[in-house]
């Protein structure tokens, strides 16, 4: 609730009662856009702002969709809305499909990327006369959040209210320019002191551990030697979301080779049943394999 009364506008925001937001559990990001987007799926009802009839006050209209999409690649598409456009058929065909009215779409992207984002009209990105043939054009909005257009100050002290919003927007916005990020997390984690000494912020701080170390080659003894004072709970937090990360890469690197094994064994004929036998894959992964082939 707090990153969205930051960044949507306020004649939005007087029509959204935010304390009705649900999420959606659902994602409507298909095979195709997840190359592009992760999306988080919130519900919310709102306010008719419109005067029916003279006099009369203003009731509610139903519910919208506010879907925060986080872009995967470090540049702005080069034609935005074409996958936007696809996410909004997405959960409309998914609304249709079980024969509800389909609701307002409100697409939110979310972007940290190393160029400035700059959001144009679908008609930019078109050829030939798209003034007169505006009416066959779908022309929609959509809120672009560029993280390199706030300043670290308004993230810290203007915008946004909870601690675990502020760090986690900062790091984003660092993400591409780890020499400066590692410069920066000792004034980004002082926002999280009293934060990390509650089990809910020593989950938050191991979120953002794992997307560190996973995106930068920033290392836990780093941070902490980079990190002032953090509380003894969030030291080991620190180190040890660290030492799981490696033994799942372990654990991933043995996977991949125990399906490297299965693919040579199934080019050569081996039956089903023994490709189980030696590699220890279950008969459902070496089924999806077989059909990949």
């Amino acid at each position: 609730m707090d990153f969205l009364q930051g960044v949507l506008p306020n004649d939005i925001l007087r029509r959204l009662d935010l304390q009705s937001l649900t999420q959606d559990k659902t994602t409507y990001t298909d095979e195709h856009l997840d190359e592009y987007f992760s999306d988080i799926v919130y519900t919310s009802t709102y306010q008719d702002t419109r005067k029916h009839t003279k006099g009369q006050h203003e009731k509610p209209a139903g519910e919208i969709k506010l879907s925060l999409l986080f872009e995967h690649k470090s540049f702005v598409p080069a034609f935005p809305h074409t996958q936007l456009l696809r996410y909004i058929l997405n959960i409309w065909g998914h609304y249709i499909k079980q024969r509800n009215p389909a609701p307002v779409v409100l697409p939110i992207l979310f972007y940290h990327g190393r160029q400035k984002g700059e959001k144009q009209p679908l008609s930019h990105y078109l050829s030939g006369d798209t003034e007169h043939f505006s009416h066959f054009v779908p022309e929609f909005e959509y809120l672009l959040i560029d993280l390199s257009k706030l300043s670290d100050e308004e993230i810290k002290t203007m915008v946004f209210t909870r601690a675990a919003v502020k760090i986690a927007l900062l790091v984003q916005k660092y993400i591409y320019q780890p020499a400066r990020l590692k410069q920066y997390l000792n004034d980004f984690f002082k926002l999280g002191i009293l934060y990390f000494r509650e089990e809910e912020g020593l989950r938050f701080l191991e979120s953002v551990c794992r997307y560190i170390y996973c995106a930068t080659e920033i290392e836990a003894e780093e941070i902490l030697k980079t990190v002032e004072y953090l509380p003894n709970g969030a030291e080991e937090t620190v180190m040890t979301t660290a030492e799981r990360l490696r033994k799942e890469g372990q654990k991933e690197g043995q996977k991949e080779a125990k399906l490297e094994d299965a693919r040579r064994m199934l080019i050569k004929g081996y039956p089903t049943k023994d490709v189980c036998e030696i590699t220890g894959l279950s008969r459902d992964e070496v089924e999806r394999l077989k059909h990949k082939e």
